[in-house]
């Protein structure tokens, strides 16, 4: 690793001012704090490389971790590492961290070639972990980035990624097959953004997957697929997807596709996007397909939003909400408040270019409603809202069938662009997939007539 003069006194500036960061009871600490931040992104950083064969800077990623300062990148080489730990410890600490990157190596066509292991055996946690209170010392997030979590059968790890109040951020990032007592990853922290991850087949009971607890969650470009409590440790759970608890809360391009699948255990769920939330649930261009999920037997809920006795305003624009199946007691598609004499009337629901179809409840035997009786939604225009069975579209360009043409048909003909024969994205039928065909998506945008 070399760098210029001034940045290297860049550098030495900086380990001296992060040193002095733990002292919050002097005079100076406001100017430290500053000059933590004007130094961090001045000064280039370093990549810091680990692989175990002895070729890297270092052989194990907590080495590589502890020796990483603000603006510095941890590279983690290709293969599989098995993130060893005793029940009670985490298997890399990363506390006291603040302003790096912590990332993995992808190949050519985009598969993830840095796959981080939980270990044999029953764990409290396994990952990676914070405990130092970064709240007030102005730290841009520890991201993570391009990195497989995995697990493997019989094991039950409970946290991939805890933070306690330090900013952090998941960027292509994928967690699949993880066998869990708890969660997949949790948060704790004043600002949380999870873009463009995949979760399959993880398995969450007890506590949600995406357990965050922080003034505002984002979560942009992301797959649910088969997500959810198939297995009872204790009994019982509490199993949101995403839970943003006393949060703003903003899901953005996401898909959640045949999950909360409850085994025949018949664990309990409460809403499976969007609990807790004291503030805003924006939900925007999203598909949610295939859910079946079971609310309490005493307490009704629903798929999006179930709030605090303080409640929240909810926004649904330009996504899909089909063929989901709700047992026990479920209230409604959108927006459940716990009952209460003391709960303020203030919430709001608006809807906007969204299909809702075949969503059935198993607990009355009917369709499920889009809001309770009780609360009445806005219309803002454009939306599909039946009480029954998905209508049957003419509308060539939803590719992706859920009843309207969004982003995810855009996806689906952007991947077969070129010469494409015969393919359902050749809307205009010459052969290939190009610019009449993305005109000719543009045009239909939208719900399907």
């Amino acid at each position: 690793m070399t760098m210029s003069t001034t940045a290297l006194g860049l550098r030495r500036i900086l380990r001296i001012v992060f040193r002095a960061r733990q002292d919050r009871t002097s005079a100076w600490t406001p100017v430290v704090m500053g000059l933590i931040c004007l130094v961090a992104r001045a000064a280039p950083g370093d990549v810091i490389t680990v692989c175990p064969d002895g070729s890297c800077d270092h052989t194990t990623i907590q080495a590589g971790v502890d020796a990483a300062e603000p603006g510095d990148i941890v590279e983690i080489g290709a293969g599989e590492w098995v993130l060893e730990c005793d029940p009670y410890r985490t298997a890399v600490s990363f506390s006291g961290k603040g302003d790096i990157v912590i990332r993995g190596v992808r190949g050519p066509d985009g598969e993830w070639l840095t796959r981080l292991r939980a270990p044999d055996g029953i764990y409290e946690r396994w990952g990676f972990a914070s405990t130092t209170d970064l709240s007030e010392m102005r730290y841009d997030a520890v991201v993570f980035q391009d990195l497989e979590f995995f697990g493997v059968e019989g094991a039950a790890p409970m946290y991939c990624i805890e933070a306690w109040h330090s900013p952090i951020e998941l960027r292509s990032c994928r967690f699949r097959d993880i066998s869990t007592a708890g969660v997949a990853t949790q948060f704790i922290s004043d600002v949380l953004r999870v873009v463009d991850c995949e979760f399959v087949d993880v398995d969450t009971n007890q506590l949600p997957l995406l357990d965050a607890r922080v003034t505002r969650l984002e979560v942009v470009g992301c797959r649910f697929e088969r997500c959810g409590p198939r297995r009872h440790y204790f009994g019982f759970g509490t199993n949101p997807l995403v839970k943003g608890e006393d949060s703003d809360m903003v899901i953005r391009r996401c898909e959640f596709i045949d999950c909360c699948r409850i085994s025949e255990t018949g664990a309990e769920q409460r809403a499976p996007i969007g609990l807790d939330v004291e503030g805003s649930l924006s939900v925007i261009d999203t598909r949610i397909t295939g859910l079946k999920y079971a609310g309490y037997a005493s307490q009704p809920a629903a798929i999006i939003g179930e709030g605090l006795p303080a409640g929240f305003d909810v926004e649904v624009v330009r996504c899909s909400v089909d063929l989901n199946e709700l047992a026990w007691a479920p209230s409604a598609m959108i927006a459940y408040r716990y009952p209460g004499a003391d709960m303020p009337d203030f919430m709001s629901v608006r809807v906007e270019d969204s299909v809702f179809c075949g969503n059935w409840s198993d607990w009355t035997g009917d369709w499920v409603p889009l809001t309770p009786a009780t609360l009445p939604w806005t219309d803002l225009g454009g939306n599909t809202v039946v009480e029954g069975t998905c209508p049957s579209f003419d509308c060539p360009a939803d590719l992706d069938g859920d009843g309207r043409v969004s982003v995810g048909d855009l996806s689906l003909l952007t991947a077969a662009w070129g010469p494409c024969p015969s393919c359902s994205e050749d809307l205009d039928g010459d052969g290939r997939v190009g610019g009449r065909d993305l005109a000719t998506l543009f045009a239909a945008w939208g719900p399907c007539p």
